[in-house]
């Protein structure tokens, strides 16, 4: 089963309102709390970090490039995500 963006940040976002020490374990082990919430392994080739907000500091997230090399294009044509095998988009 894969899991888009917009589902996961849903899912931990109605998480942390349930429980409080959820965003605690994604604090400090974000991998962990991820997977635990997925219900599945994320790939050792993603890397996962965390960001907390507060009222004077805010994270804005910006898509990748969107110039893309042959191979992320190939990636992307075939309907990748992270749950995907042999992912690694080049640099």
């Amino acid at each position: 089963m894969s899991i888009d963006r917009t589902t996961i940040d849903q899912a931990i976002a109605d998480r942390i309102a349930e429980d409080p020490q959820f965003r605690a374990a994604l604090l400090s082990d974000p991998r962990s709390a991820l997977e635990s919430l997925a219900g599945q392994q994320v790939p050792d080739s993603v890397r996962v970090t965390i960001h907390e907000e507060s009222p004077t500091d805010i994270h804005l997230v910006i898509p990748a490039s969107s110039a893309l090399s042959d191979s992320d294009l190939e990636l992307v044509a075939g309907g990748y995500n992270w749950t995907t095998p042999n992912h690694a988009c080049a640099d």
